[in-house]
Protein backbone atom coordinates (compact mmCIF):
# COMPACT_ATOMS: atom_id res chain seq x y z
CA UNK A 1 0.00 0.00 0.00
CA UNK A 2 1.46 3.36 -0.93
CA UNK A 3 1.49 6.50 1.18
CA UNK A 4 -1.46 8.12 -0.60
CA UNK A 5 -3.68 5.06 -0.08
CA UNK A 6 -2.78 5.00 3.61
CA UNK A 7 -3.57 8.72 3.90
CA UNK A 8 -6.98 8.20 2.26
CA UNK A 9 -7.76 5.40 4.74
CA UNK A 10 -6.81 7.62 7.67
CA UNK A 11 -8.85 10.55 6.31
CA UNK A 12 -11.89 8.29 5.83
CA UNK A 13 -11.44 6.92 9.34
CA UNK A 14 -11.25 10.44 10.82
CA UNK A 15 -14.45 11.47 9.02
CA UNK A 16 -16.27 8.27 10.04
CA UNK A 17 -15.14 8.40 13.66
CA UNK A 18 -16.03 12.06 14.23
CA UNK A 19 -18.76 13.07 11.74
CA UNK A 20 -19.73 16.25 13.64
CA UNK A 21 -16.23 17.70 13.36
CA UNK A 22 -15.52 16.44 9.85
CA UNK A 23 -18.98 16.80 8.25
CA UNK A 24 -17.75 19.63 6.03
CA UNK A 25 -14.85 17.47 4.83
CA UNK A 26 -17.05 15.53 2.43
CA UNK A 27 -16.59 18.61 0.22
CA UNK A 28 -13.95 17.55 -2.29
CA UNK A 29 -11.52 20.44 -1.70
CA UNK A 30 -11.50 20.04 2.08
CA UNK A 31 -11.28 16.26 1.67
CA UNK A 32 -8.17 16.60 -0.50
CA UNK A 33 -6.64 18.93 2.09
CA UNK A 34 -7.34 16.39 4.84
CA UNK A 35 -5.77 13.61 2.77
CA UNK A 36 -2.71 15.78 2.10
CA UNK A 37 -2.43 16.57 5.80
CA UNK A 38 -2.56 12.85 6.66
CA UNK A 39 -0.02 12.14 3.94
CA UNK A 40 2.32 14.80 5.34
CA UNK A 41 2.00 13.31 8.83
CA UNK A 42 2.78 9.83 7.48
CA UNK A 43 5.76 11.21 5.54
CA UNK A 44 7.06 12.90 8.64
CA UNK A 45 6.62 9.85 10.87
CA UNK A 46 8.32 7.50 8.38
CA UNK A 47 11.17 9.99 7.85
CA UNK A 48 11.63 10.34 11.62
CA UNK A 49 11.60 6.57 12.01
CA UNK A 50 14.24 6.10 9.31
CA UNK A 51 16.62 8.60 10.94
CA UNK A 52 16.83 6.65 14.21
Amino acid sequence: MNLHDQAVKIANYKIASNPKVYSAYTDSVLYEMLVEECEAQLNFSTATFQIH
